[in-house]
């Protein structure tokens, strides 16, 4: 029988059914498994024991063909060995038993002495971790340190998850693992080393994030496809308060590219054989880190007169900051920088000459700091030869020249690494302009750059306009067209008689065909293009106008060619004047609306092309209306008519003008409204009436003859409201109806007492004239 040594409880915002809510599900077993792929593990209890991920047998290391314990020189990744053990058995989102390490780990100023292996590349310090869709960092959540946070599945033999302990060092690594659900056809191997800050393994700080090949980054339960897609990877470290955190990147797709912690998900290859060394200690703020050499990198220039450029990157663990690098030649005087960009990840470029005066070995150093404050700093030394006893290399650059673009390759090669100016690292690059292009290549551990003015020319652009028709309404003239490439050309040709026109990059020219003939500057693209130019009359159309009744009738449409009506609202509609055929195409149509209000309509001409505009006004027919209505005495009442908003006049037979009168005697009103176009009118009949509340002051509950209910009297009333008080204020009754009464009982429906009590009348009259009334009542039986 399992003993249940942990429950928890973890939501992972997918849907499963309702009766599987609450359920106990073992962690790894088939029912997990079938919960998972079905996206049903809403409100599931995960139950984990002790019993559950325990290695069944030992951990056996693969043999390599290395003898040494790194896999490279600048690799910090350690390959295991048999000191190494199974931290859990093949398995997916499980987890190792609680470690206990020797030594203190420093975590954001917390001090730890044991944490979990979580199988989904990270580990925890107060619980264990099966998530296995990654959050992004900053969040609140789990301590949290993950070199690479996804869906590792490492049944079907897809890997092993194995650690080591040394008195001052942890080293945990995913050997050759899988995705969900138990894919191998990719495979990630990663490593992390935590230390107690001094052992030196890591040369700063005490966390190191060691990668070899990485090929996948999602597994198909976080909406991954094949390894990639879905919800992205992370790899950095969280304190779990939302504000504290290092995040190198997010991955979701193949490929090398990487633009920060700062820009969109990267490609997973480029973690290959990288390493990360910081410092989590610090509870603030953590340094920048280097990316792209290490310590142990040596550089040499092997030849005399040989050069090199050697890039190095820098990234801002947190996301908002700058990181600004500078550097310290070692006293070689002629190392140069190339490029220097500050940003979320920083970058500088050194290049190293190989000259006579400088063989030699140089420690040079390189300090980036970040904007933070107090600012984190950190400073890296690599070391650089300048000799002459290496074999001389000889890449030369081909081709040269090309009409557009070139694809520049590297005689002589192969060659070991590639770095062109464009920080390409392929065999080749692409240069797309004119300028001085170059490549540092490495050969045995020597490099030597090299660099050639490259001439990239383009064919000449002569962007003539589409419409080529000019209307000069019988006045002769011509249109004028310029090559605004002509900065591109060494020479051109119109085909004009004279010489002057015929070699200007801009000419006036009249109705014709024309052919243009021009070369680019360098010689290397010619181009040529012909054309007709045609004078045509201008068109003419009405100006913005008025029309009554719904309907224009045009007459004074001017077009050589015909042309096109249009209005972008489709209530406008074009007629064959006298008829109900629609016709767009015709000079002179009936331009017609069932609504009223102000159109815009276009004439586009066939033959120049001139799009004509003009707003038409459609004034609505008006409508108005008054209300008849009886008023209280006294009251004052407005009289406002509804009419059509384009109302512009009002004639009253009061003799007012206004929009509206005031009525405070009966009497029959009228009132004749008016716009630009049409008018209308209407009479409202006005009378009065009095209008009160009259309410009695007795209340004889034993009565039998009516008046056991006390209730009120009104005339012309519009709103009510009565209330019973004591004679201490206390509310007895209330109600809000002059229909309504008091049967002399309270709220909760018992009898009062014999005595008096007091009623407060809030009303308003009829007309909104407000009314307010206070009495007595005296109550017997």
């Amino acid at each position: 029988m399992k003993t249940r040594m942990k429950n928890i409880l973890i939501v992972l915002g997918l849907l499963m059914p309702i009766g599987l809510i609450g359920q106990v599900v073992e962690v790894d077993s088939k029912e997990y498994h079938d919960l998972k792929v079905n996206n049903g593990l809403m409100d599931v209890v995960l139950e984990l024991n002790e019993d559950m991920f325990k290695p069944k047998k030992p951990f056996t290391p693969i043999e390599t063909s290395s003898n040494a314990s790194k896999a490279g020189a600048c690799d910090c990744y350690v390959e295991p060995d048999t000191s190494y053990t199974l931290a859990m058995g093949p398995n997916d989102d499980g987890s190792s038993a609680l470690i206990t390490i020797p030594f203190n780990f420093c975590f954001y100023g917390q001090t730890y002495n044991s944490f979990y292996i979580n199988n989904n590349g990270n580990i925890t310090f107060d619980n264990i971790l099966s998530a296995f869709s990654a959050t992004a960092f900053p969040s609140v959540g789990p301590k949290i340190i993950a070199p690479f946070w996804g869906d590792v599945d490492t049944g079907g033999g897809n890997g092993t998850v194995v650690y080591k302990i040394t008195p001052t060092a942890v080293y945990v690594n995913w050997e050759d693992v899988g995705y969900f659900s138990q894919q191998g056809d990719k495979l990630n191997t990663f490593q992390l080393i935590i230390t107690d800050g001094i052992d030196p393994v890591i040369t700063s700080g005490n966390v190191a994030f060691c990668y070899q090949d990485m090929q996948w980054t999602t597994g198909s339960a976080s909406g991954g496809v094949g390894g990639f897609g879905g919800t992205p990877a992370t790899a950095g470290t969280n304190k779990g308060d939302g504000i504290s955190y290092f995040l190198i990147s997010r991955f979701d797709h193949p490929g090398v590219d990487f633009d920060g912690a700062l820009g969109n998900p990267d490609g997973i290859s480029w973690l290959d054989d990288k390493s990360f060394f910081f410092d989590i200690c610090n509870t603030t703020n953590i340094p920048p880190i280097p990316e792209g050499i290490s310590l142990c990198d040596t550089f040499k220039i092997c030849s005399l007169g040989d050069t090199a450029d050697i890039p190095i990157n820098f990234l801002s663990p947190e996301v908002n900051q700058i990181t600004s690098v500078t550097f310290n030649n070692g006293g070689l005087a002629s190392l140069i920088e190339v490029s220097n960009t500050p940003g979320n990840t920083a970058q500088i470029v050194l290049r190293a000459i190989g000259t006579p005066a400088d063989i030699g070995v140089y420690s040079i150093s390189v300090t980036a700091t970040d904007d933070f404050v107090p600012a984190g700093v950190t400073t890296i030394t690599f070391v650089l030869v300048i000799d002459s006893l290496g074999s001389a290399m000889d890449p030369q650059l081909a081709p040269l020249v090309g009409c557009d673009s070139v694809t520049v390759s590297v005689l002589n090669g192969p060659y070991d690494t590639y770095l062109w100016d464009d920080l390409t690292v392929g065999n080749d690059a692409t240069v797309n302009s004119t300028q001085t292009f170059g490549v540092t290549v490495s050969l045995g551990g020597c490099y030597k750059r090299v660099e050639e003015p490259v001439i990239i020319s383009n064919a000449p652009v002569f962007n003539l306009p589409t419409d080529l028709n000019f209307c000069g309404n019988g006045a002769g003239g011509g249109l004028f067209l310029d090559l605004d490439d002509s900065l591109n050309m060494t020479q051109v040709s119109w085909g004009l008689l004279d010489p002057v026109e015929d070699s200007s990059y801009s000419n006036t020219l009249p109705a014709g065909t024309y052919t243009i003939n021009a070369m680019d500057a360098y010689g290397l693209c010619s181009n040529d293009t012909t054309f007709t130019i045609n004078e045509y009359e201008f068109p003419q159309i009405f100006g913005d106008t008025l029309a009554c009744n719904l309907g224009l009738f045009m007459n004074t449409t001017v077009s050589e060619g015909g042309g096109v009506w249009q209005s972008a609202d489709t209530s406008i509609t074009f007629y064959q004047q006298g008829t109900l055929i629609e016709d767009n195409t015709i000079d002179n149509p009936q331009i017609s609306t069932s609504t009223p209000g102000t159109y815009t309509v276009s004439y586009t001409d066939n033959t120049c092309n001139v799009e004509l505009i003009a707003d038409i006004t459609f004034p609505p027919y008006v409508w108005v209306g008054l209300p008849d209505t009886v008023l209280c005495y006294g009251v004052s009442y407005e009289l406002n008519p509804a009419q059509e908003a384009s109302v512009t006049s009002w004639d009253w037979n009061t003799g007012s003008s206004d929009s509206m009168i005031v009525v405070t005697q009966p009497g029959v009103y009228t009132v004749t409204v008016s716009n630009i176009c049409h008018s209308g009118a209407a009479t409202a009949v006005i009378g009065y009436k009095v209008c009160d509340i009259a309410a009695p002051n007795i209340l004889s509950l034993s009565s039998a003859v009516g008046n056991n209910i006390w209730f009120v009297e009104s005339e012309g009333i519009e709103s009510f409201e009565c209330n019973i008080v004591n004679r201490w204020g206390n509310n007895i009754y209330s109600f809000d109806s002059t229909t309504g009464g008091w049967n002399g009982r309270n709220s909760n429906g018992g009898l009062v007492k014999e005595g008096t009590y007091f009623y407060i009348i809030n009303a308003v009259l009829e007309g909104g004239e407000e009314l307010t009334k206070h009495g007595f009542i005296q109550v017997v039986y």
